[in-house]
């Protein structure tokens, strides 16, 4: 069998030299003894792999004398329908049902996992491919595609375990797509490592972590998505798993209040700079509900320096529930730094209005004293009046909220005129909502192509013990 490519070049027909390697492999098959073999499934998949090629080789030839048939017509003058009619005739590479081909097609799906590991890699893979879509019986093929990756997973096979989660993702249902990641079978995925050929950790540790959250399991979730954040470099689709799994990790952490066990597992959990990002989320929402105590805790475990830190020092006061310290904050930053606090206002807008209506009520006096600090700043929004514009629009805009939670207290007649008027506008609020994108399921199904007839086969000696007990002799068939 390993000298196949010399039996061809010897033979100058690979016709030939593939029916003499099934004549070779027949006798094998007859010579070698059930129950004393492991691996028989190797012969008859080169059997098959065997079949295929003399059908295509039967085939090609076929159409060539069609096509030298054509070329001779049309020499003596035959009509153009004939000539097609004549063509046509040539066989295809289409399986007769009732070949032996087909009947391995047929048998596979009985045999054990431990015979579909003795083929090689490509060979199981394009064997599991022709039989089912062959003749293919879903549910069995689901089985045995992930009873398949199940042994690969336990040999650290990473590259091909990938490929048969493609595999199974393009064939199989959405149970079986769900299989491949929930449950034991996900964690054991997220065991293997970029050594063992598997990059894909962090889109396993991503679905798992959704999962979790609608099933209400959030620190499990906050585990899992933190995961996936680590390890999102890994991946074929790294960009998107990046900024897609830290919004997820950011909306996560939003269910907790903050407290020291949070911050310690978001320490250990997540890089240095999203850690940053998520405590002031976290930070901005203790403000707006007045919790001075998860907010110190935060201040306590802040990273960074800098415009954080000036912001946060704004925030504080709002985390008392004391509105004119606020205020006063306010008002030094706009004779300050005017460019840096008016967008901490916007800031401030844009996060309120994330809320639920009971927090954006809440602050309607904060919103009043907003809209007083702002309003010299506003009348002016002539040419080159840049910050005066930027304050003109952040009065309409916290006007926006305050009308959606009930109008601002003690409004004027300008204030009222601008809610009535044509182009008002009211924010009627919003659903703080998971991100909605797609996960990222960078797998794509394998296409194999036919493996060589030639491939030498491996026969070890073995010994095993019987079911009696006796010490059994045999030989183990790989390839």
């Amino acid at each position: 069998i390993a000298a196949g490519e010399s039996i061809t070049a010897k033979l100058k027909d690979r016709q030939v030299a593939a029916r003499l390697l099934r004549f070779l492999l027949e006798q094998a098959r007859t010579t070698l003894v059930e129950g004393r073999v492991r691996g028989l499934s190797v012969i008859d998949a080169r059997l098959f792999d065997i079949d295929l090629e003399l059908t295509a080789l039967a085939a090609q030839e076929a159409r060539r004398e069609a096509q030298a048939e054509a070329r001779r017509g049309k020499e003596v003058g035959l009509s153009r329908p004939s000539i097609v009619a004549m063509r046509a005739e040539a066989p295809t590479t289409t399986l007769d049902p009732d070949s032996a081909a087909a009947a391995v097609l047929r048998a596979c799906v009985t045999w054990p996992t431990s015979e579909w590991m003795a083929l090689t890699p490509d060979r199981r893979l394009f064997l599991y491919s022709k039989a089912r879509a062959f003749d293919a019986d879903p549910v069995a093929f689901d089985t045995i595609g992930l009873e398949i990756l199940d042994h690969l997973v336990a040999d650290g096979e990473g590259a091909e375990a990938g490929a048969w989660i493609g595999r199974l993702s393009l064939d199989g249902s959405p149970a079986t797509r769900r299989a491949t990641w929930d449950g034991p079978r996900g964690q054991s995925l997220l065991a293997l490592d970029d050594d063992a050929g598997f990059r894909e950790r962090s889109v396993i540790a991503l679905q798992r972590g959704v999962d979790q959250l609608e099933r209400g399991q959030l620190p499990d979730a906050l585990r899992s998505i933190a995961f996936a954040r680590q390890h999102a470099n890994e991946s074929a689709a790294a960009g998107e798993l990046e900024s897609l799994s830290l919004r997820w990790l950011s909306y996560v952490a939003s269910q907790f209040a903050i407290t020291p066990g949070l911050l310690v597992t978001l320490q250990e959990l997540v890089p240095r700079q999203d850690y940053a990002l998520i405590l002031e989320d976290l930070m901005w929402s203790a403000a707006f509900h007045a919790d001075k105590r998860s907010f110190d805790d935060g201040i306590a475990n802040q990273v960074g320096r800098g415009a954080l830190e000036r912001r946060l020092a704004l925030l504080r006061p709002l985390a008392a529930g004391d509105v004119p310290s606020f205020a006063a904050g306010i008002r030094a930053g706009l004779t300050d730094s005017p460019d840096e606090t008016i967008r901490f206002l916007g800031q401030l807008a844009q996060r309120l209005e994330l809320e639920d209506a009971g927090v954006r009520a809440a602050q309607l006096p904060t919103l009043g004293a907003i809209r007083k600090l702002l309003a010299p700043l506003a009348a002016d929004t002539g040419d080159g009046a840049r910050q005066g514009r930027a304050a003109a629009a952040l009065v309409a805009r916290t006007q926006a909220i305050a009308e959606g939670v009930g109008g601002l207290p003690g409004a004027t007649e300008r204030d009222r005129a601008r809610a009535t008027a044509p182009g008002g506008q009211v924010y009627a609020g919003s659903i703080r909502l998971a991100p909605s994108d797609p996960l990222p399921w960078p797998f794509p199904a394998p296409n194999p192509g036919a493996p060589s007839v030639f491939t030498p086969i491996e026969l070890r000696p073995l010994e095993w013990r019987g079911g009696a007990g006796e010490l059994v002799f045999g030989w183990s068939i790989r390839g």
